[in-house]
């Protein structure tokens, strides 16, 4: 086991640790639900990164390809919860990144989940998700 695969371990419990801190409060505010579910997605992304290089085999493989598409979607509504009122391009990104998650998902579970260019744009898709929503805040 090389230090990558360690390190995911280690950034998965951290980040399921902080999740659960956050959702775990006796009184929560409207915030915490977004930012738990934000956390919960990093450490399955975590995770599945860490099977991945541990076990092996195409099934890991794809599912952290679909916890890297839901990433954004997840970080794209924590950030949300901090713009006040009802902001039409965070709105016109959180549709976007709906319905290009759900194009992604579905290729994803096809033979071409394997091809550069999938992982090329999942990779695009995630930075372009992330940065459009932290451009909002």
């Amino acid at each position: 086991m090389d230090l990558r695969t360690q390190t995911s371990l280690l950034a998965a419990v951290l980040s399921l640790a902080i999740a659960s801190t956050a959702l775990l409060r006796p009184r929560k505010r409207s915030v915490h639900w977004p930012f738990g579910l934000f956390g919960l997605a990093i450490a399955a992304w975590y995770l599945t990164t860490f099977l991945e290089r541990l076990a092996g085999g195409p099934f890991f493989e794809r599912v952290n390809l679909v916890c890297a598409v839901l990433l954004p979607i997840a970080g794209v509504q924590f950030f949300r919860a901090f713009i006040a009122g009802d902001n039409r391009w965070v709105s016109y990104l959180n549709r976007a990144g709906l319905g290009v998650g759900l194009v992604l998902l579905g290729v994803i579970w096809t033979p071409l989940y394997d091809h550069l260019v999938l992982k090329g744009t999942i990779f695009a898709f995630v930075t372009v998700m992330l940065v459009g929503s932290l451009a909002f805040v």
